[in-house]
């Protein structure tokens, strides 16, 4: 089982008990502290039901952090500060790679 999961900035950045929705069930899924859209954790025996009764999978979960959908005031001064004394180019790495 796969699931894209949104997460907000502050649980990428600082870290947070989420709930999850599994085949069998909703639990409690610790998103680790400096979390990244794309990341994967696994959740072992979530997934499907084995169908001879011997357990069941892994469920895959993906980050996707997701910004409000209105950018109010203070985030924006917040990542503009952040932005400018942390300048750093999240392409160059594309670049560096060729």
């Amino acid at each position: 089982i796969f699931l894209d999961l949104p997460i907000t900035l502050g649980e990428a950045v600082l870290g947070a008990k989420v709930e999850v929705p599994t085949p069998s069930g909703m639990i409690s899924l610790a998103i680790p502290a400096r979390s990244n859209t794309g990341q994967k954790l696994r959740v072992r025996g979530k997934g499907i039901p084995d169908r001879r009764g011997a357990g069941a999978g892994d469920q895959f979960v993906t980050l996707r952090v997701m910004l409000p959908e209105e950018v109010d005031d203070d985030l924006a001064a917040l990542v503009e500060k952040w932005s400018r004394d942390h300048p750093y180019d999240v392409r160059q790495t594309m670049v560096d790679a060729q």
